[in-house]
């Protein structure tokens, strides 16, 4: 795999965006997104880009509840700020 030559700590030259997620019921689809960033991980990457916007503060919850589990790796979590008021 190649090495990030900007930020060493992270796997690959890949991210995980999670403004858009499976979705059911109008909430994330927590095991769909779970076998998604499974695979992810398991493929050596591990960077997840998310931000308190994305599908109204539930990507940052689902990325809790299915990512969290991966505690003995290595997951790079990068929040986007917002450069806009809030209304």
């Amino acid at each position: 795999m190649i090495q990030n030559p900007f930020f060493p700590e992270l796997h690959g030259n890949f991210g995980f965006g999670c403004m858009r997620l499976p979705m059911k019921d109008g909430h994330v689809d927590d095991d769909e997104f779970s076998r998604m960033a499974d695979a992810f991980i398991a493929s050596g990457l591990n960077y997840f880009d998310t931000a308190h916007g994305y599908i109204n503060g539930q990507s940052e919850t689902a990325i809790r509840d299915c990512v969290a589990k991966h505690v003995t790796f290595a997951v790079s979590l990068i929040f986007v700020a917002a450069l806009f008021p809030a209304h």
